[in-house]
């Protein structure tokens, strides 16, 4: 038999693998149980690493807005579509009620947010995944100009189906990975990015 040969990996490149991948699967409009379970298994990784480390504004301002006594409730309900797809001892005969692909995208963006709290730069599918969710999602921005402008340059993607939104999110992706193409231009109308 032929093995390939061993490699080593460290804790950082295991949810960064684990995450790109799902980022690249959810561009292709693939197997939404198979990206959440990557997605989740990064993200609890990215989430450990932020406690131990003492780093991770997300997750700080996650734990701001859960009610206190309440974090142990609001981190089973986060956790049950990811438990649900690995473990049967207990639920093995309940459907899991309520699970969309849009869960995806928001475990996704809290991931990339993670990655970026411990002080690594993002990669390709990360910042292509974050430009594409938050012209999706411009509400969930600071008010100020680069909201305003988000705003008024993506309505054409927000109003698209899925599936052309995906294609949308593709195309980004394939944009950021060719490094000389300032992928933005296919949010803002006018050929220049917003500030960070």
């Amino acid at each position: 038999m032929n093995f390939r040969a061993w490699k080593t990996v460290d804790k950082i490149e295991v949810p960064r693998r684990q995450v790109n991948e799902a980022i690249r699967l959810v561009f292709d409009n693939r197997d939404t149980v198979a990206i959440h379970t990557l997605a989740a298994a990064g993200f609890q990784v990215l989430k450990d690493l932020c406690q131990r480390g003492g780093k991770g504004k997300l997750l700080a301002s996650i734990q701001d807005l859960i009610k206190p006594g309440m974090e142990r409730e609001f981190w089973r309900l986060h956790n049950r579509p990811a438990n649900f797809f690995k473990h049967a001892k207990k639920d093995s005969d309940e459907p899991l009620e309520e699970f969309n692909e849009e869960m995806n995208d928001v475990l996704l963006f809290n991931c990339c947010g993670l990655y970026i709290d411990l002080g690594y730069l993002p990669s390709p599918e990360m910042r292509a995944f974050q430009i594409w969710y938050v012209a999706l999602h411009p509400e969930i921005l600071k008010e100020g100009q680069v909201k305003d402008k988000i705003q008024v340059t993506s309505q054409e993607l927000r109003q698209m189906h899925r599936i052309e939104q995906l294609e949308q999110g593709k195309a980004l992706l394939d944009h950021e990975r060719n490094p000389g193409i300032d992928i933005r231009s296919l949010f803002f109308s006018d050929q220049r990015s917003p500030s960070p």
